[in-house]
C-alpha cells in the first residue's frame, strides 16, 4: 500500500498497476521520457 494517496507522482517508483501490460506501457513511456530529458 503506498504511503500517501497521490496518484501518478514520482516515476512510477511504486508499482500500483496488477496488470502486467500496465507497468509494461509504464516503464517504456518513462524510457521515452527519460530520453527525450536527456536531450
Amino acid at each position: 500500500m503506498p504511503k500517501g494517496g497521490r496518484k501518478g507522482g514520482h516515476k512510477g517508483r511504486a508499482r500500483q498497476y496488477t496488470s502486467p501490460e500496465e507497468i509494461d506501457a509504464q516503464l517504456q513511456a518513462e524510457k521515452q521520457k527519460a530520453r527525450i530529458a536527456h536531450f
